[in-house]
């Protein structure tokens, strides 16, 4: 779960006395998850403060007791602790070597906890970072396949003009063989008009020699 925006204490006590008023365990994982987000350093924290500030419990009702059942309880009861002192001593001892034990525990796992939420943060932020990347090489990739279509569109534009000219080429030099064709044809037809011309001009120059000599 990450951390989200900081949580108040005010809200933190809200949460855990709804929770407490549902007979729902009031733990530092319950008040995060109700809460959806915050720290476990800050909601542990908070939580102390809230259980600090519970009312104490009412003191039983006390009553008179008879002096000397008084008397016999009393001395039943130093005998008691008498007997038991050594052990209630080792007891205590113990309890309280477990205490520090535990309070160290519990502040190695808030430190170990509180490492690992910088972590998920920072890898939170890396992946959004990633994320950020990685969609804008999308858009990136995204305009190079629409130029690309672009470019594609316009070759094909290209080679179908090409294909066009190649056929409007292929058709003019179909026009310009027929017409050196035809021009071959005027050229020979015009050299035979010529030879017909000269050969006319040589007869009527023959004939007006004859008629002349008459």
């Amino acid at each position: 779960m990450t951390r989200g925006p900081n949580i108040d204490q005010g809200e933190l006590f809200e949460v855990a006395d709804r929770l407490e008023a549902e007979g729902k365990e009031v733990t530092a994982l319950a008040v995060q998850t109700a809460l959806g987000r915050g720290s476990y350093t800050t909601v542990y924290k908070y939580l102390e403060a809230w259980r600090a500030s519970r009312p104490a419990p009412v003191a039983p009702v006390s009553f008179q007791m008879p002096d000397p059942v008084r008397n016999i309880f009393a001395g039943a009861w130093r005998m008691a602790l008498m007997e038991s002192a050594k052990e209630t001593e080792v007891v205590k001892v113990k309890a309280a070597e477990d205490l520090k034990n535990a309070a160290a525990q519990l502040q190695g796992a808030l430190e170990a906890i509180e490492k690992l939420e910088l972590a998920a943060e920072a890898s939170a932020t890396e992946i959004a970072s990633l994320k950020e990347s990685a969609q804008q090489k999308q858009m990136a990739l995204s305009k190079a396949e629409s130029e690309l279509a672009a470019r594609a569109a316009a070759s094909e534009e290209l080679r179908r003009q090409l294909v066009d000219r190649e056929v409007e080429i292929a058709r003019l030099r179909e026009e310009l063989a027929k017409g050196r064709t035809e021009r071959d044809l005027a050229v020979r037809e015009a050299a035979e008009l010529k030879g017909k011309m000269t050969a006319i001009i040589s007869q009527n120059d023959a004939l007006l020699k004859r008629v002349g000599k008459r």
